[in-house]
C-alpha cells in the first residue's frame, strides 16, 4: 500500500540521514593530528569542523523523553539506535547496519535496517526482509541528488552541508576535565545552547529533509519548516538546554555528545499539544572504532518484503532484491523457518494507526486475539 512505501522510504531517508550525518557530529583537525589550537574555541572549531570528515565506526544514540500530562504515556519513553556505518564516498549512499528499540509505556518494539549502498534490508520480529529495487533505487536516487545539491565535497555530509553549525548556538562554553569514552582520552566541554539560534538551525534541516522527499512522505504532523511563531513558541517552553561535548584529545574527534533539554508549557499552550505540561529530554550520542573500517554485509535469508505487507493489498515494493528461491506471498511463508504469513488484520490494524504510538501498541492485540 502507499503508506507502507511511504513508512519504508521514510525509514531509510531517516537512517540514511543518520549514518550520513555522523560525519556533521564528527569531523576534526587536518589529516595531521589534531587542531593545534587547545583552547575551548579552538577545540570546538576543530572538532565541529569539515576538515576531516568521519567515515566510518560504530553508533550508539540513546533518546529518553520524560514528559508528563500526556494520557497516552504512562511513564518515560526510551529509544535506541545502535550498529556500524561506513560512508561510500562523496554523494554515495552510505551503509549500515542500525538495531532500534523503543520502549514506552510498558511496551517495547524492536527493528532493524541494512544498507549496503546497493541493496536495503528491513528486520521485523527476528526475519529479514529484502527491499525491492524499485522502492529502494527511488530513495537511493533522491538521496544522492540531495547530497549533490548540497555541494559538499568531503566523503561525507558535515554540519555546513546540512546548514548546521554548533558554533552559532553554543554558549558558554568551557573545559570541565578529562574523560576516558570508550577507551580515548577526551577533553570534556559544558556549553548552554543558544535556543532561537539552535531553531533557525533546525529550520535548515527540516528544509535539506524536505529535499530528500522527507517532507513529502512523511506525516502531516512532520512540518517542512517552522515559522517564526513557532520558533518562539518553543524557545518559550525551554527552560534549560545544556550539552556536553567530549573530543578527542589526540585528534580533537568527536567521541560523545549528550544534550539534556528540560521544558515547560505555558498553561494556555497545553491543550495545543495534547495536555503537555512539561519533562525532560537527553540525547547521549556515542562514536566508537573511528574510521576503522566496518564491513557490511546482506544478511542472510531474506523474504520479500510481499510476504509482511502483501496481504494488505496492491503490494508495497516491487522487485524483491537479495531474496532467492521465494515463489510468493502465501506459499514461500511457510517454507522451512521462514517468516510466517503476515496476519492480515493486525497489518491493517498498524497502517490505520500511523505514527500515534498508542494506536500501535493497541494493535498487538490483533496478534494474539
Amino acid at each position: 500500500m502507499p503508506s507502507t512505501r511511504r513508512a519504508v522510504q521514510v525509514l531509510f531517508t531517516l537512517l540514511a540521514l543518520v549514518a550520513g550525518g555522523l560525519t556533521l557530529a564528527a569531523c576534526g583537525g587536518d589529516d595531521g593530528g589534531g587542531g593545534g589550537d587547545d583552547s575551548v574555541s579552538g577545540i570546538l572549531t576543530s572538532t565541529f569542523g569539515s576538515d576531516k570528515p568521519i567515515r566510518s565506526g560504530k553508533l550508539d544514540v540513546a533518546v529518553s523523553l520524560d514528559a508528563q500530562g500526556l494520557p497516552s504515556l504512562t511513564g518515560p519513553v526510551a529509544l535506541k539506535l545502535t550498529g556500524p556505518f561506513q560512508s561510500n564516498g562523496s554523494e554515495k549512499l552510505p551503509a549500515f547496519d542500525f538495531d532500534l528499540s523503543l520502549d514506552a509505556s510498558g511496551q517495547s518494539f524492536t527493528a532493524g535496517a541494512v544498507s549496503t549502498g546497493d541493496k536495503g534490508f528491513l528486520t521485523f520480529q527476528n526475519q529479514n526482509f529484502a527491499v525491492g529495487d524499485e522502492l529502494f533505487q527511488s530513495f537511493k536516487t533522491g538521496y544522492q541528488q540531495a547530497q549533490k545539491e548540497a555541494g559538499s565535497q568531503e566523503d561525507g555530509p558535515t554540519f555546513k552541508a546540512l546548514g548546521i553549525d554548533p558554533l552559532r548556538w553554543l554558549s558558554g562554553a568551557k573545559k570541565a576535565g578529562t574523560a576516558e569514552t570508550g577507551g580515548t582520552g577526551t577533553t570534556h566541554i559544558t556549553a548552554t545552547v543558544d535556543v532561537p539560534k539552535f531553531l533557525l538551525d533546525i529550520n535548515t534541516l527540516l528544509e535539506k529533509a524536505d529535499d530528500l522527499g522527507v517532507a513529502q512522505q512523511a506525516p502531516a504532523e512532520v512540518p517542512a519548516t517552522l515559522t517564526q511563531a513557532q520558533r518562539t513558541q518553543i524557545a518559550e517552553a525551554v527552560k534549560s538546554a545544556k550539552v556536553d561535548v567530549y573530543s578527542g584529545q589526540d585528534d580533537q574527534l568527536l567521541r560523545r555528545m549528550v544534550v539534556a533539554v528540560q521544558f515547560d508549557v505555558p498553561q494556555a499552550e497545553r491543550a495545543g499539544v495534547g495536555g503537555l505540561e512539561g519533562g525532560t529530554l537527553k540525547l547521549d550520542l556515542t562514536i566508537a572504532d573511528l574510521n576503522e573500517e566496518q564491513k557490511i554485509s546482506a544478511p542472510a535469508n531474506a523474504r520479500p518484503l510481499e510476504e509482511l505487507t502483501g496481504q494488505l493489498g496492491g503490494g508495497a515494493t516491487t522487485g524483491a532484491a537479495g531474496a532467492s528461491g521465494t515463489t510468493g506471498a502465501g506459499g514461500a511463508a511457510s517454507e522451512a523457518g521462514g517468516a510466517p504469513a503476515a496476519n492480515p488484520e493486525y497489518l491493517e490494524c498498524l497502517d490505520r494507526a500511523g505514527t500515534d504510538l498508542r494506536k500501535v501498541q493497541e494493535c498487538a492485540g490483533a496478534l494474539t486475539g
